[in-house]
């Protein structure tokens, strides 16, 4: 009996995270009034442009929630979904120059506030450069990581991009 009241519980947490999830995008566009505006706004503050995945972020960690046996996270998907929004919003504010990045990120724009204590500490050993190659490459291994994906399959997809059929060297 207390098993499954504790299940019960776990999935309408799961539910109230797409709900979550779509209020946040709703709020994005400035629409379903003062929370869901709101919401978002805190969620660019946080990750600044990075902010119109949250939602996307949020369902997908529902969606491995009612997956779950145990109608659990699984840990390691919510930890690389964290970098994964963290490396996103450090690519987009890494680009800025010094003078003006405080004040992006007081105002929820380009990476926000996670986005600017990455890109502060990134410049102290890298250029803007490298540090936006090492967020873009750390982040698609955390994208991977989240949905299973192996880099040898992903090459394997990429490189079939470019391979043309014999039938077309004709």
């Amino acid at each position: 009996e207390l098993k499954t009241g504790n299940l019960f519980w776990r999935q309408v947490s799961a539910f109230l995270l797409i709900v979550l999830g779509l209020f946040v995008l709703i709020g994005g566009f400035g629409l379903g009034g003062a929370f869901p505006v709101q919401l978002f706004k805190i969620s660019a503050w946080f990750v600044g442009y990075g902010a119109f995945l949250v939602p996307f972020v949020l369902i997908f960690l529902a969606i491995a929630k009612f997956k779950h046996e145990e109608y659990q996270v699984p840990f390691s998907k919510l930890v690389t979904s964290l970098i994964f929004l963290a490396m996103l919003a450090g690519m987009l504010h890494v680009v800025l120059d010094n003078s003006n990045a405080a004040s992006y990120a007081e105002s929820g724009q380009y990476g926000g506030q996670v986005g600017n204590s990455l890109r502060s500490f990134s410049l102290m050993f890298l250029s803007q450069t490298t540090a936006f190659i090492s967020f873009f490459v750390l982040g698609w291994i955390a994208f991977m990581f989240m949905f299973g994906l192996s880099p040898k399959r992903m090459a394997e997809k990429f490189m079939n991009l470019f391979k043309r059929d014999p039938k077309d060297a004709d």
